[in-house]
């Protein structure tokens, strides 16, 4: 028989009866502060029932030029480093591309949808990749916040979340093809409703029976705004 412990008792592992997700350090985050962060609250959200976006607009509308872009930059900032996990923004740099300081493309469209929210401006699932530093970003979000309200284009609203939904599911989706069937059967009824203009339309002819998803996309993007 063994003698009885003396020493302290020791917690060993249960690691093989555990079931935890562990995340890959990314460089800008540490590791599994994306996933926590891409689902905490924006910095941004008041109460249930106030309007981010009216209170931006109040808060800009005393400032000067300088001081309304500045203010636009760290709500920028402020958004980027709560979703990759930061504490604050000095770790995030005006004029380092967002790829390089860890968001990937799940980071991007939720970084999306809280701008869209707390400014009130409709921006495209790419608006990460169109405008790829803090820098860029919060000067388009600056110019757009300045020009005079756009009318509002609810079609154009259901293709930007129809175009969220299609980023979500991915392409290895197991409908992936009946997907791109339906979408090319939706653009060859609204090309079939378009006048036309010697035998050609507004695509010069694009054959919408044979494109990919992501040409489909570039397509409604260049033809029709969305």
């Amino acid at each position: 028989m063994l003698p009885p412990p003396t020493g302290p008792h020791v917690t060993l592992p249960t690691y093989a009866f555990q079931h935890q997700r562990y995340w890959l350090p990314n460089p800008g985050r540490s590791a599994g502060a994306a996933p926590a962060a891409a689902t905490a609250p924006a910095p941004t959200a008041g109460p249930p029932g106030t309007d981010p976006a009216a209170e931006l607009a109040a808060r800009l509308a005393p400032l000067d030029g300088a001081d309304r872009h500045r203010a636009v930059l760290d709500l920028v900032l402020t958004h980027a480093a709560a979703l990759l996990g930061h504490s604050g923004t000095a770790a995030v740099e005006p004029e380092r591309p967002f790829a390089a300081a860890g968001f990937d493309s799940m980071l991007a469209v939720t970084f999306r949808n809280r701008l869209g929210t707390a400014t009130g401006v409709p921006l495209p699932p790419t608006a990460v990749f169109d405008h790829p530093t803090p820098a860029a970003l919060a000067a388009h979000l600056h110019e757009r916040l300045a020009a005079p309200p756009e009318p509002r284009r609810p079609v154009l609203a259901q293709l930007d979340r129809l175009a969220d939904a299609l980023a979500g599911a991915g392409t290895d989706t197991p409908d992936a093809d009946e997907i791109g069937a339906r979408l090319r059967d939706l653009l060859r009824a609204w090309d079939g409703r378009r006048p036309r203009d010697g035998g050609t339309d507004g695509a010069e002819g694009a054959d919408t029976a044979t494109a990919t998803a992501d040409e489909l996309f570039e397509l409604l993007d260049n033809q029709y705004g969305a």
